[in-house]
């Protein structure tokens, strides 16, 4: 079984730093997808990525998402493991339609990668493989 992982890279490219979300399983998209929502609607105010069915930590990277009354965007609370990224409910609502592409195995061939955050120390992105 495939899982999605969620792995900080504090450097390595002059992307860095970023949190990667990465796995080929569509599903696994679907899943963020749909805890983003939660976000977006308002109806929760925190979610827990590497706690999300299907989720796996690397290096016990730990990625929170939450609702802000401003784009924050992506910051570390505890050197180097965990990592909050805080937005408007209208800008969970953006990163959904980033996503939808990964929730169709259809559009997944060869590496793919979208940044999903870039507001904030670090950059989030989501990729079907290790790589961006």
């Amino acid at each position: 079984m495939d899982f999605m992982r969620v792995e900080y890279f504090a450097d390595g490219s002059e992307y860095c730093p970023l949190v990667l979300l990465y796995g080929p399983d569509p599903t696994d998209a679907v899943t963020l997808s749909e805890s983003l929502r939660t976000l977006s609607n308002s109806s929760e105010s925190r979610v827990a990525i590497q706690e999300l069915p299907g989720f796996v930590s690397v290096d016990d990277c730990q990625l929170f998402a939450s609702v802000a009354r401003s784009d924050i965007g992506m910051k570390m609370i505890v050197p180097t493991t965990v990592f909050d990224c805080s937005l408007r409910a209208d800008s969970w609502d953006n990163i959904i339609g980033l996503l939808e592409p990964y929730c169709h195995s259809e559009t997944m061939s060869g590496t793919r990668f979208q940044y999903l955050q870039e507001s904030g120390d670090i950059r989030l992105l989501i990729s079907n493989e290790r790589a961006w």
